[in-house]
């Protein structure tokens, strides 16, 4: 195939291949879940071995597998903000094919767990403030910014917005520089129910916040905010009670 096709044909024949079904049938779940859940950012097929693809195909087929899960399934590059998943999603060669994946990667979601992502918290998962910055640096080594889809979703039952500081001085840089680079950024809050069956029902947009940070001034917008759309549905709620 290497030598009859050209690469454009060959391009065309991995896109009919990575469908959304076969991108799905190929994923395994993954052992540590998140406040979301998550998946093993990887495909587990022989498409992408090199023993049985041959180097070139399996490496080409590993690049048309990034570029087809970022727009077809791209919850498959959600993962939680751990130094191993930050370092296996964004440096890894994790399909042993010669790739970087920093080279690769289009979108990104990283989910904080607002109890153990946190420094000040005694069951805090990072071992120090310099390894977390490090990690995330490794952020800028994405080489196709422009366009790149970045997410930093903070996960939680239930908003202290006591603890976000912390979060935001860790993401403000990295936002400005990406964001400066052509990329599309997003940072939310999402409340999330307790339990085995996880559902985010409260969303707040933090990108204006983050890019802004004013430790005197943030914290008003969000509470306003809030109370708009915890209050609003129970007064809503009484009104309608009332009128029966």
């Amino acid at each position: 195939m290497q030598e009859l096709l050209p690469r454009e044909i060959r391009e065309m024949i991995y896109a009919q291949i990575w469908d959304v079904e076969y991108l799905t049938s190929t994923r395994r779940p993954s052992q540590q879940s998140g406040p979301l859940g998550h998946s093993d950012p990887r495909c587990h097929t022989h498409l992408v071995r090199p023993n049985f693809m041959g180097e070139e195909t399996a490496l080409e087929m590993a690049q048309a597998w990034y570029e087809a899960a970022s727009t077809l399934a791209p919850d498959t590059f959600t993962i939680p903000d751990t130094q191993e998943s930050i370092q296996q999603t964004v440096c890894e060669d994790r399909f042993k094919v010669g790739l970087d994946p920093a080279t690769v990667l289009r979108t990104l979601t990283i989910d904080f767990d607002e109890t153990k992502s946190r420094l000040a918290s005694p069951y805090c998962k990072w071992p120090d403030a310099a390894t977390r910055q490090e990690t995330f640096n490794l952020l800028h080594r994405l080489k196709k910014k422009a366009g790149f889809r970045l997410n930093f979703r903070i996960c939680t039952p239930k908003f202290r917005l006591n603890c976000w500081p912390d979060f935001f001085d860790l993401m403000q840089p990295i936002v400005k520089t990406l964001a400066d680079e052509g990329a599309i950024v997003d940072v939310q809050a999402i409340h999330c129910s307790r339990g085995p069956h996880l559902m985010a029902y409260v969303f707040v947009d933090l990108n204006s916040i983050v890019r802004g940070y004013d430790p005197a001034t943030w914290k008003q917008g969000v509470i306003e905010y809030l109370d708009s759309v915890i209050l609003a549905p129970s007064l809503s709620s009484c009104k309608t009670g009332a009128d029966k």
